[in-house]
C-alpha cells in the first residue's frame, strides 16, 4: 500500500496539525516511516529525507508544512495527486477553491493561496518524477496556518 498525504487547508498534512508540538510530530512521522527529524534550521525540522519539511512558528507550534514532489507517496488535494498533476492542471484545480494574491504570488513559479493557505512552487519538469520529467508539475506544495499567512503578509508589507 502507498503512502498517502492529503492537503487539508485549516488542519494540516496527512498526520500533521496545525498547532503541535515538535514532540508530537516526530511521534508521528516515526508511526508512518519519515524517520527521525533532521533540522533544516531552529525553526524546521525534515522527514523523509528532507521531503516533508515542519515548521514551528509560535511557542513551538506547526505553523507551516512543505512536501516536495520527490516525496515517495501520494499527496492528495481533492483527490488528486499534486506530484502527477501537471502545473497548469493543478493551478486550475486549485483555483476552483480560492483565488492567488498576486501581491503574495510570482507566476508562473509562486502561488499564495490565501484563504486555503496554500502555496505552490517552482513549476518546472525536472519535478516530475514519476513521469520521467516530461511534464512541468511543481516542485512544492506548503499548508500554513493562521500564523504563517500573517507572517508572509508581514513580510510583504514591509517590502
Amino acid at each position: 500500500m502507498q503512502l498517502q498525504f492529503v492537503l487539508d487547508p485549516g488542519r494540516g498534512v496527512g498526520p500533521v496539525n496545525f498547532g503541535m508540538s515538535r514532540e508530537e510530530v516526530a511521534a508521528a512521522m516515526a508511526q508512518i516511516g519519515g524517520g527521525v527529524a533532521r533540522s533544516k534550521n531552529t525553526e524546521t525540522e525534515c522527514y523523509f529525507d528532507n521531503a516533508f519539511q515542519v515548521s514551528f512558528g509560535n511557542a513551538g507550534r506547526v505553523d507551516f508544512i512543505e512536501v516536495a514532489s520527490s516525496l515517495k507517496a501520494e499527496v492528495l488535494f481533492v483527490g488528486r495527486d499534486v506530484t502527477n498533476t501537471p502545473a497548469d492542471e493543478l493551478l486550475a484545480l486549485v483555483s476552483q477553491y480560492d483565488e492567488f494574491d498576486p501581491k503574495l504570488s510570482h507566476p508562473p513559479q509562486q502561488y499564495i493561496f490565501p484563504n486555503l493557505i496554500l502555496s505552490l512552487w517552482g513549476q518546472d519538469s525536472q519535478y516530475d518524477y514519476k513521469g520521467g520529467r516530461k511534464q512541468p508539475l511543481f516542485g512544492a506544495f506548503g499548508m500554513g496556518g493562521p500564523t504563517y499567512l500573517a507572517a508572509v503578509r508581514a513580510i510583504y508589507d514591509r517590502k
